[in-house]
């Protein structure tokens, strides 16, 4: 009777999938902890940003937590496009919101800010441009704003105009890597 004790006490639970982590930001602080003014305007003079660094940070952390099953070379490339997306949020805007999805087979994240959106994303993301990179190395990727929704036509650069949603003000941009079957 005691060892059944022990065993049932050591069954291994099943991992839950998918796992979100989300962070606020805005231009004085990041998950919570406040950003070093002496160290924004230090950045700000030499023409960079603090985002990349806490987001690069915070990155690292939840990788480790949540273990997803893609390479390091991978998560360090998906990081650049997050950054990418990130800064067009704080550049732009001033704050906004990250949720990173970690799924078996793929990555998704969001960031969602609450400033004046794109007026037409069909014109304005040129090629050369971080939003344009993005949406070329996602395998699915949405920008929602103005109460449209665009979505990327798989197998192409192209965005098609899809359908209406519920992002009135600001927008949400989605983007998701997958890995499954693809080495």
């Amino acid at each position: 009777m005691n060892n059944e004790n022990n065993f049932s006490q050591n069954i291994e639970q099943p991992e839950q999938w998918p796992k979100k982590i989300s962070v606020q930001f805005d231009q004085n602080h990041f998950d919570g902890q406040e950003i070093d003014k002496k160290a924004v305007d230090y950045q700000k003079d030499s023409g960079n940003s603090w985002l990349p660094g806490s987001l690069n940070n915070w990155w690292k952390k939840i990788c480790l937590e949540n273990e997803p099953e893609v390479s390091a070379e991978e998560l360090g490339e998906i990081i650049y496009y997050l950054i990418e997306v990130a800064r067009n949020a704080i550049e732009k805007v001033g704050s906004g919101e990250i949720e990173v999805i970690f799924d078996k087979n793929k990555i998704t994240f969001v960031v969602t800010d609450q400033g004046v959106g794109f007026e037409n994303p069909l014109q304005q993301i040129k090629p050369k441009h971080g939003l344009y990179e993005v949406r070329g190395y996602a395998d699915e990727f949405t920008i929602e704003t103005n109460g449209k929704k665009y979505t990327k036509i798989p197998n192409s650069l192209n965005l098609d105009q899809s359908e209406e949603t519920d992002v009135i003000q600001g927008s949400r941009i989605t983007f998701t890597k997958n890995y499954d079957e693809k080495k």
